[in-house]
């Protein structure tokens, strides 16, 4: 009886809760992990202002001690893409970043940048993609980071990330 009065509860208390998070007032961003079957809505941060934020990193499995990830940063700036491509290739340059490629696309109806360079960082050999999409006040930078030697398997999955991002 306790078992079915605890179940009853935690029904009542689930059916509360479904209306809440689908409260139209209380937009939220949504996440959903096929792979690994959940999803849920994140937490409603703050807008950042004048300063960059990452809203998103995705994690995979350690290997040799580095996790290969995906981070998607909000850097506020007013540019284009050549002066946002120019200062990529000083600061990749000044760090000792090695350019693979580079390409101009358009993601959206914007003019985004996609990169392909590798290097010291953190101490690691690194292997970078990045999409960085010029919006009208700031760039969406999308980063994809695997070691050297789990670039390759992992790479096809990275280009499909960088291929599906959209802007809203």
């Amino acid at each position: 009886m306790r078992k079915l009065v605890g179940l009853s509860l935690l029904v009542l208390v689930s059916l509360s809760v479904v209306p809440a998070a689908q409260n139209p007032t209380a937009t939220r961003s949504a996440y959903m992990d096929l792979n690994y079957g959940f999803a849920l809505f994140a937490p409603k941060f703050p807008k950042a202002t004048n300063q960059n934020v990452t809203p998103v990193i995705l994690t995979g499995p350690g290997e040799a001690g580095f996790s290969s990830n995906v981070n998607v940063t909000i850097q506020p700036a007013t540019t284009t893409r050549k002066a946002y491509h120019d200062q990529s290739l000083n600061e990749f340059r000044q760090v000792g970043l090695k350019v693979n490629s580079e390409r101009n696309v358009t993601v959206s109806g914007k003019d985004a940048i996609r990169f392909d360079y590798e290097g010291q960082a953190g101490g690691k050999n690194l292997h970078f993609l990045s999409l960085a999409v010029i919006d009208k006040d700031r760039v969406i930078l999308v980063t994809c980071t695997a070691t050297p030697e789990a670039f390759p398997a992992i790479e096809p999955e990275f280009s499909a990330c960088l291929d599906s991002f959209r802007l809203k």
